[in-house]
């Protein structure tokens, strides 16, 4: 594994946080970290008093989706720190990746994304490439 490839993965995680994730979303400039809407509103169905109008499965779904934020600073924090790649890692971040593209599906207008999804989703694949071990590295 390469540093170089982990930090820009990262990189490319961290800048999803600050950039607008949907269209007519807010921006930083009305002083919200998008990234950290998206996530709010990904767990509405867990937040007491809050109203969710979707059902089980788009509940779980949305859910499941925002916690796997947890997945990939849980891998990345594992590379960071020099441990092997693993592919078991690898293709968690690839299911992970999957997942998140609920989202795709869920919204009336899949245009309506903007770069902070984009960019968000690919972080998971990218660093799912990253945890493959190299032919010939301990696992």
């Amino acid at each position: 594994m390469q540093r170089g490839a982990l930090y820009l993965v990262g990189l490319v995680y961290a800048v999803a946080w600050f950039v607008q994730v949907i269209k007519d979303g807010d921006t930083l400039a009305d002083g919200v970290l998008p990234g950290w809407q998206a996530l709010r509103m990904s767990l509405t169905p867990i937040w007491p008093g809050e109203e969710f109008g979707g059902g089980a499965l788009r509940g779980t779904l949305c859910v499941s989706s925002g916690l796997t934020n947890l997945v990939f600073v849980a891998a990345f924090a594992r590379l960071a720190r020099g441990r092997p790649a693993s592919s078991r890692w690898s293709w968690v971040l690839f299911a992970a990746a999957a997942l998140n593209t609920f989202w795709i599906i869920d919204m009336s207008d899949p245009e309506d994304m903007r770069a902070g999804y984009w960019l968000w989703l690919a972080s998971f694949a990218l660093l799912g490439l990253v945890a493959r071990p190299r032919p010939g590295a301990p696992q």
